[in-house]
Formats: C-alpha cells, sequence, structure tokens
C-alpha cells in the first residue's frame, strides 16, 4: 500500500475519490467533495461545506464551520462541534452527533442514533434501531422508528412543535417541569405514564391521553404515538 500526504493552500475546494484507503482532511477552509469505496473519511478544523460519501468504512467529522453531508451504505458516522446544518443518510451503521448547532436531516435503514447537544430544528429517522437525544433546544423535533425504542431529553423553544411516532418500540420524552404545551399521547397496545397527570381514556383503539400544561399564553405541541410499545413523559 501506498500512502499519500499532500499539502495544499487551505483556501482550495477539494474533490477527492478513492478506491481503497482512509482519507484524513486537515485544516482547510473551502470544503469539498469527498468519497472512498472502502476506507475511513476523516476531516478535522475545518471551514466550508463537505459532502462525504463511503460504501464501507465510517465517516468522521469534527470542529467544522459549515454544511456537511455524510452517506454510508455500511459503517458508522459521526459528526462533533459542527456550526452549520447536518444531512444524513446511512444504510447500516450508527450515527452520532454532538455539539451541533444547525438544523439536522437524519435517517437511518439499521443502526442507532445518538444524539448529545444540539440546536436546530431535528428531523429524524431509523427503521431498526433507538434513537437517544440528551439535550436539545429545538423549535421543531420530529422523531421516526419502526423497531426501536426512543429516550429523549428537550428543553424546547417557546411554541415548539415535538413529535415522536414508533410503530413497535417504548418512547420516553423528558421535557422541563415548567413547559407550556397542548399534548397528545397515544398507544395501541402498551402503557402511558405521565408526570403532568392528565386524564386517560381507553377504548378499542388503545389508550390515549389529551391535555393542556402549563399557564404562558404562548403553547408549543407535544404528540407521541406508538402501536406497540410504552409512552412515558417525565419532567426533568
Amino acid at each position: 500500500m501506498v500512502n499519500y500526504i499532500i499539502t495544499t493552500p487551505s483556501a482550495v475546494k477539494l474533490n477527492i475519490t478513492s478506491k481503497s484507503g482512509e482519507i484524513n482532511i486537515e485544516n482547510m477552509s473551502a470544503g469539498g467533495s469527498v468519497s472512498t469505496f472502502s476506507g475511513e473519511i476523516e476531516i478535522e478544523s475545518c471551514a466550508g461545506d463537505f459532502q462525504t460519501e463511503t460504501k464501507s468504512g465510517d465517516i468522521l467529522i469534527s470542529t467544522l464551520n459549515g454544511e456537511c453531508r455524510g452517506r454510508s451504505f455500511s459503517g458508522d458516522i459521526e459528526f462533533e462541534d459542527i456550526n452549520g446544518d447536518i444531512q444524513i443518510q446511512n444504510r447500516s451503521g450508527d450515527i452520532v452527533l454532538n455539539k451541533t448547532n444547525g438544523d439536522i436531516n437524519s435517517s437511518s435503514m439499521s443502526g442507532d442514533i445518538n444524539i448529545g447537544t444540539a440546536n436546530g430544528i431535528i428531523k429524524i429517522e431509523t427503521k431498526s434501531g433507538d434513537i437517544t437525544i440528551k439535550e436539545t433546544n429545538s423549535a421543531i423535533a420530529i422523531i421516526k422508528t419502526v423497531s426501536g425504542d426512543q429516550a429523549i431529553m428537550i428543553n424546547p423553544a417557546i411554541e415548539a412543535e415535538i413529535r415522536c411516532v414508533s410503530v413497535s418500540g417504548d418512547i420516553e420524552l423528558t421535557v422541563p417541569e415548567e413547559i407550556t404545551a397542548e399534548i397528545s399521547l397515544s398507544t395501541v397496545s402498551g402503557d402511558i405514564k405521565d408526570e403532568f397527570d392528565m386524564d386517560q381514556e381507553k377504548h378499542i383503539a388503545g389508550k390515549s391521553a389529551f391535555g393542556k400544561v402549563g399557564d404562558s399564553e404562548f403553547s408549543g405541541k407535544i404528540v407521541i404515538e406508538t402501536v406497540s410499545g410504552d409512552i412515558s413523559l417525565e419532567t426533568g
């Protein structure tokens, strides 16, 4: 195997393609396109918009001022300290995002999605895998799973819209105790637990709970729906 080390002016826009091998990029300021068939892509301390793709390998991006897109057929994707919008498509592998400041649009066929600290609109979906969000301030958060659990802690913006949907999986949502929102919870086969003690109804299609909490004139909206799974709405 032959390794290449290439030094260019930082303002050069990149267009890199590799059949097999790792690609490491540091201290570039104009973004670009990076793709490899089999190998890892690592981008660190850069600026500009980056588009990355690998058939078999991980994508790691840290400390970026700019938008970033990641696409992988088989591999993990990890973005950290990103100041810009994020778009991710992953067939098989985990997605890890932390310290992001921008909108997130992420989808995965098979793999877990983990988000640490995030600011911006969040739209994420996975067919088979769990979704965990530890801390986010978001005006809009739409989270969908087909087969997988959701554990989400969110500090929503005023008049925020939060929607969590799962076909088969439990949903646990933690919100501030002082939140003002219209809330709708429903499950076909599962239990509902909420710390706001809203009235619950049992019917042929399952269980549901509705209500409004808080007394601010600005009201958000929370909708949680699952077919087969429990719902837990907590404060913290």
